[in-house]
Parts: C-alpha cells; sequence; structure tokens
C-alpha cells in the first residue's frame, strides 16, 4: 500500500473533492452536509482549550458546523495533517470556527513556500525538483476492485465501467478521459502513457492503493464508486504520490451532469480535469469568478485548463519543452528549425481545447522559477542573415489566493505578466559565444533582439533566461524572424591595377576584414584587410588574370568574425573571363513547350564553351541537367529529361580558362505543355474542355486523346481525369 493521504470535500491538502448543488449556476464544490475528515495532532488543542480527538469530522449540518470524532476505522484516517476545505457561502461556519480553521487548516505544504497571490502548490511528483518534466502513467481500475472511502464513505466496489458504458460507447468515454491527460500534456512539462493489463480496458485489478508500476497499472488510477449520492461530492483525488481519483458513482444516473454531451461532454472533462489538478499537485484557488479551473467550484463555462492553471503546472513540472535547460538538450525537446530570408514564426501558442477557447495570454513556454533558463535551437542555411527575436512575457491582472469560506473577493491583486524580468541572448554554434543580448527592457515588457548577423552554416541558440530572483512562473512567447544581411560586390576587370570591394552595412558593426581565396573555400582563405570602417576595399595584390573569391566579415561589436553575405567573385583586367550574355528563347515564363524545347542565348565574348543547366528551382542549385562543353548558342533538351504539366528553370554559364560568366538573367522558366489544353492557348480552362467535347461528338481525330487510333469512351474518360488534374 502507498502511503496514501486522506482524501476529504473540497481542496484538502490531502485530497480534493468537487461538490455539485442542484438548481445553481455553477456546480459548486460545498459540503451540504458532508464529512471532512483529517488526522489531527496528538497534542492539537480545540476550542477553550479542549484536546481534539486523534481522528475528527466537520459536519456540515443545518444548524451550522461542528467537530465529532470519528473512529479509527479505515487506513485513509491514519496518514494526513491537514485539509483544505470550502464552506457554503449561505451557511458558513461560525467566525471562531472558521479562525480556528484558517489558523490550523490552511497551511502552506507546498513546493512555492506558502500561499501567496498566486496558483496554490501542493507536493509534486517524484523525483525531480519544481519545474522538472515528469511522465506519468495512467489506468482504470476494473469493475468490483474495493475501493476504501476517502471523504468519510465506506469502501465499496468500482462501479466505474458499469455506469459510463451505460450511457457511453466506452470508446467515445474513455477518449473523453484521455483528451483531459492530453490537455495538461498540451501545456506543461507532464506526459502521460494509458496502461492496461491482459488486453482488457482496465489495470491488473492490485489492491486500491498500490503503487504504478508503469505497465499494467498506472501511477495515477480511476475509480467510481458510492460516495454521497446525488449532487454533493462528485469526485475526489489523492495528491502526489499518489494522484488516483475516485468519481462518485452516485452521480452517474440519468441525466446526471456526468452524462451531459453539451460541449464534449464538458462537465466530466473539467470534472476530471479538475481532479487531476490535484493529483498533479495543485490546491484549490479563489475567488470563484470562472475563470479557473482550479477554483473549489467546478463550471462549465469553459473548456478545462486555463490561465492560472497553466502557469501553477509549468511551476510544478516546467513547460512543454522541459528539459531544455541546456544547448545539449535543447535539441531534443524544442527545435525552431530552419530561419531564413522571411522565416516569421511564434512559439508558445496554446492549442485549442477541445470546445471553446484559450485563456487569453497564456503560454506553453514559461521561465518557470528562479535560476530557470530555456535554450531553442534553430539552423541557419549558407547564406548568412540577420535573426531577429522578441520575447514577450504572456500574463495578466487578476485575483487569486487560497481558499476561503467566502471565496468571493474579486479584488486585481496580482500581475501574472510581471513575475520575472526576462532575457534573451542568440548563442553561436560552439553552445557558449554570445553574438547578441537583450535585457534592458525590464519588468513585464518585451526584450527585443534585433538583427544579429547569423553565418555561416550550422545550429545556434536562443537563450530565455531571468535576470531577477522569481518565485513563480512566467509564461512567455518567442518570436524570431530572419532577414537579409548585407550584399557584396567584387569588380570584374573594371581596373587594370585592382579589384574593387563594396558592401552594404550590417547594423551594429563596428569594423571589417577583407579575406581572400582563389577557390571558393573560407576555411582557407586569407586576411587581406581588418579593421576596415569605410563599406569599400580596393585589393591591389591582386594578380593580373587571376580570379579570386571575396568575403569580408564583422564581429558586430561582439562574438566571433563571421561574413556578412556570400562571397563574390572579381578580377583585374587582362586575359578576362567571359563577357556577359543573355538568354533569349525560350522567353521567360513561356508556357506549353514541348518535352525537347531548344533553348537560345546571345554570344559572350571570350567563351570557349557554354554549360547549360536545367532545374525544378529557381536557384539552380540542384540541377536535374548540367550539359557542360555546349559550342553553340543553343540546346535542345534531350528526351526524358522533362515531363509534361511542369515548371522548369534554366540558365547558361559561359566558360573560358580564365572563369566563368552566369547569364543575365540567371535563370528563365518555362512550363511544359498540358495535354489537356486542347486549344493551345497555354491554360486548362472550360474552353478546352468545350472544344474538347465538341471534337468528340463529331468523332474528330484530334480526340483520340489516349492515341489509340479511335475516338472512344477511353478517350472522354482520359481527357476528364488530366482536365480535372489541370493537366
Amino acid at each position: 500500500m502507498r502511503n496514501r493521504l486522506v482524501a476529504g470535500v473540497c481542496g484538502l491538502s490531502t485530497a480534493a473533492a468537487l461538490v455539485a448543488v442542484a438548481g445553481s449556476d455553477q456546480n459548486r464544490m460545498i459540503p451540504s452536509p458532508v464529512m471532512l475528515a483529517w488526522q489531527a495532532p496528538d497534542d492539537s488543542v480545540f476550542e477553550g482549550g479542549v484536546v481534539a480527538p486523534r481522528h475528527v469530522r466537520l459536519v456540515m449540518a443545518d444548524e451550522g458546523p461542528t467537530f465529532v470524532a470519528a473512529e479509527d476505522d479505515s487506513d485513509h484516517y491514519l496518514r494526513t495533517v491537514g485539509i483544505m476545505a470550502c464552506f457554503d457561502p449561505e451557511n458558513p461556519p461560525s467566525a471562531e470556527v472558521m479562525a480556528w480553521m484558517e489558523e490550523n487548516l490552511y497551511g502552506g505544504g507546498g513546493d512555492d513556500g506558502g500561499w501567496n497571490n498566486n496558483y496554490n502548490l501542493n507536493t509534486r511528483w517524484s523525483p525531480g525538483a519544481a519545474g522538472d518534466p515528469y511522465n506519468l502513467t495512467w489506468s482504470f481500475v476494473p469493475d468490483g476492485l474495493s475501493i476504501s472511502g476517502g471523504a468519510g464513505e465506506p469502501a465499496s466496489a468500482s462501479v466505474l465501467f458499469s455506469r459510463m458504458d451505460s450511457k457511453w460507447a466506452r470508446a467515445t468515454w474513455i477518449g473523453y478521459f484521455q483528451n483531459c491527460f492530453d490537455r495538461w500534456s498540451q501545456v506543461t512539462g507532464l506526459n502521460y502513457t494509458r496502461v492496461t493489463s491482459g488486453g482488457n480496458d482496465w489495470d491488473d485489478g492490485t489492491s486500491w492503493g498500490t503503487s504504478g508500476n508503469d505497465t499494467t497499472r498506472g501511477d495515477v488510477r480511476i475509480s467510481a464508486h458510492p460516495i454521497d449520492g446525488l449532487s454533493g461530492i462528485l469526485a475526489y483525488n489523492y495528491f502526489p504520490q499518489t494522484g488516483d481519483m475516485v468519481l462518485d458513482s452516485g452521480d452517474m444516473v440519468g441525466s446526471s451532469n456526468f452524462f451531459q454531451t453539451t460541449n464534449s461532454a464538458r462537465f466530466l472533462r473539467n470534472v476530471v480535469q479538475h481532479e487531476h489538478g490535484h493529483g498533479i499537485g495543485l490546491n484549490h484557488v479563489c475567488p470563484a469568478n470562472q475563470t479557473k479551473l482550479m477554483e473549489p467550484f467546478i463550471s462549465t463555462a469553459y473548456d478545462g485548463v486555463r490561465h492560472d492553471d497553466i502557469r501553477a503546472g509549468q511551476r510544478h513540472y516546467g513547460d512543454i519543452n522541459e528539459a531544455d535547460n541546456t544547448t545539449a538538450t535543447s535539441g531534443t525537446t524544442t527545435t525552431i528549425g530552419t530561419v531564413s530570408v522571411g522565416t516569421n514564426v511564434t512559439l508558445g501558442g496554446v492549442p485549442a481545447p477541445l470546445t471553446g477557447t484559450n485563456s487569453a495570454n497564456s503560454s506553453t513556454l514559461s521561465i518557470d522559477g528562479n535560476g530557470e533558463q530555456d535554450y531553442h535551437k534553430f539552423s541557419v542555411g549558407s547564406t548568412p542573415i540577420l535573426v531577429s527575436v522578441t520575447i514577450a512575457p504572456q500574463g495578466l491582472n487578476y485575483a487569486s489566493y487560497t481558499q476561503t469560506s467566502s471565496c468571493n473577493t474579486s479584488t486585481n491583486n496580482m500581475n501574472s505578466k510581471e513575475q520575472a524580468d526576462l532575457a534573451v541572448q542568440i548563442i553561436d554554434k560552439n553552445g557558449t559565444t554570445v553574438l547578441g543580448e537583450a535585457s534592458a527592457a525590464g519588468l513585464g515588457i518585451n526584450e527585443v533582439l534585433s538583427n544579429v548577423l547569423i553565418s555561416p552554416t550550422g545550429d545556434f541558440f536562443v537563450r530565455v533566461y531571468e535576470t531577477t530572483s522569481p518565485t513563480q512562473s512566467q509564461l512567455y512567447t518567442l518570436n524570431i524572424t530572419g532577414a537579409a544581411a548585407a550584399t557584396l560586390t567584387a569588380s570584374d576587370g573594371t581596373f587594370n591595377d585592382r579589384v574593387r570591394l563594396n558592401w552594404s552595412s550590417v547594423p551594429n558593426a563596428g569594423t571589417y576584414s577583407v579575406k581572400r581565396n582563389t577557390v571558393n573555400n573560407l576555411t582557407t582563405a586569407s586576411t587581406i584587410a581588418s579593421g576596415v570602417a569605410a563599406l569599400t576595399y580596393d585589393d591591389l595584390t591582386a594578380a593580373s588574370g587571376q580570379t579570386y573569391f571575396y568575403w569580408v566579415t564583422t564581429t558586430q561589436g561582439s562574438g566571433t568574425d563571421r561574413p556578412i553575405s556570400n562571397p563574390d567573385s572579381g578580377f583585374r583586367t587582362g586575359s578576362p573571363p567571359p563577357g556577359s550574355f543573355s538568354l533569349t528563347s525560350p522567353a521567360d515564363g513561356s508556357v506549353g513547350l514541348s518535352l525537347t524545347p531548344t533553348l537560345t542565348w546571345t554570344p559572350s565574348s571570350d567563351a570557349t564553351s557554354y554549360t547549360v543547366i536545367i532545374d525544378n528551382d529557381s536557384n539552380l542549385g540542384s540541377p536535374l541537367l548540367t550539359q557542360a562543353g555546349v559550342a553553340s548558342t543553343s540546346f535542345v533538351v534531350p528526351g526524358g529529361t522533362l515531363q509534361t504539366c511542369s515548371l522548369y528553370y534554366w540558365g547558361v554559364k559561359a566558360v573560358n580558362g580564365t572563369g566563368t560568366t552566369d547569364s543575365t538573367p540567371v535563370a528563365f522558366s518555362f512550363e511544359t505543355y498540358r495535354p489537356s489544353d486542347f486549344d493551345g492557348s497555354g491554360f486548362v480552362d472550360f474552353d478546352d474542355y468545350n472544344q474538347f467535347v465538341l471534337a468528340f461528338e463529331a468523332g474528330d481525330m484530334s480526340a483520340d486523346f489516349d492515341g489509340s487510333g479511335f475516338v472512344d469512351i477511353e478517350d472522354f474518360t482520359a481527357y476528364v481525369l488530366a482536365f480535372e488534374a489541370g493537366c
């Protein structure tokens, strides 16, 4: 048996129960009347110096609350030190009783050092510290398993399956439960696996209170048995390290709230998500204004976890990317992907619940406490870019405090947007060098890190951290964008004594360095100038007739020296490379071409041959065809290279012993013909269809679409299929 904490009504420091009141617009968690059970210390004193019995119960009756001795007759009375209760606002306890309850029963007991104006935490699952992710298993117990009383009710057999099966198909109601665990997993560092045993939908049926084994029995086990009949207590749940849930089978009758189908059984799902909130170590919070799942009154005004609940879950178990506290772990949990020119990605958006909408100002990302840091990995391609990152704290002003008897104060007494002063860095691919940092904006204000030069190819990191010492979680979203960096040009034969370089400025760059190589390899390039403050440089050491590759680099004020752009080649006069030339036909954007078109271009001076490139990408970076050694200014594309209904790009390089020159422009595009373009307009539209139908009805051989030599229904079918495909 696990050391189970006693279950009681509402928000016990050991377990919590939902109570429904008929006729209310909220299904309130109110004892009316029910029993609250706890184990008081041997020397505890209650009212007037009277020593309280070791096991007592609070009975909420018409004449008011009273404490009476309870028999030590079941294990659930043996292992707790306090409870948290909520009361009927229309029949609250006396001021004396309330004062005693608040002094003796509403203790801290949690990882947040006491209850402040925020979510209320009890203990979390272990092993692990606050903010560490955790993997939980869950299971249903089989009907017939004896469930001990946790709220003063007698032990009895679980009837969960028989009651739920009587109303819904089993897959349907199990799906509702699954959704509850999925939802907690979507917004926290918790991960869940449902386990079963022996091919059944339930676990191995080991006695109630036995710890999970992750294979045939869950850490969290779910049952249902009679608690207090219709209304009253809906369910209760044990805190970690138990987490088991007991639903009141007395509420699973007729057309009770448990069986409402509205909003995909939102009532049932909100009860289960609320109870499991206790199962992961969350206490009740007030006020009861239908804005927080962990309020002591169940509500169907929303679907599942809300803003305060997300913050609480992430304080205990971190965000969805945990563990991402180092560069070594970031790649396994959070990868932004490739950032290139035009990238604009925002992380942290909360997936929509099963029904309804999310609560405002929430996120799946957070700095969950003091010393926390998140690393988000991204990669860049071969082209240097400018990367900008915005870290936006998410939150709002709202009231959230420990459960009280009234639970109705509405003062906005905390701002979840101002719990941690966030900062952001971009880290080089070595995992340590800081390329850029923003930390000065202040509490609750976006931090914007703009135009950090990123190059060359590799994996880099965005580090999010806090500069204060927060005691609560701070939600945030991360936006990352990519923009073009700088341009670099090297003169091609303009001067007979130098190669002139010109480049555009890089934000926050101090001075620049110039590197040169006879091959396109930065690693083996030589630095020919450094400390250049201007945006131009003349290479007076260039040899006549030699083509060089040039790079311009900068440290952008900090970090490693890195290129501002891709290299450019240049040369001084001597034996020049091929002269400029242009592509001619087919014209750019041509359509309806055959599969063996003839490509033509103007002559290039000093060229000894040409290389033709065909690609399906405009940058011609992964050619479908590269034909070198073409002696003339035309080229017939060989059969088998192209396909119908396809877009292609083509370009030509002029070649001689000095170097190569790209065509102007570098690439033209064309589309191959579409067989269903019956009128040859270059487009597939209803004019084609109408003309084909006319030809088909006339038996014209132009309608022999499949080339069989006959005009028949097969031609019509083949044409319709091609027409519908736009080909």
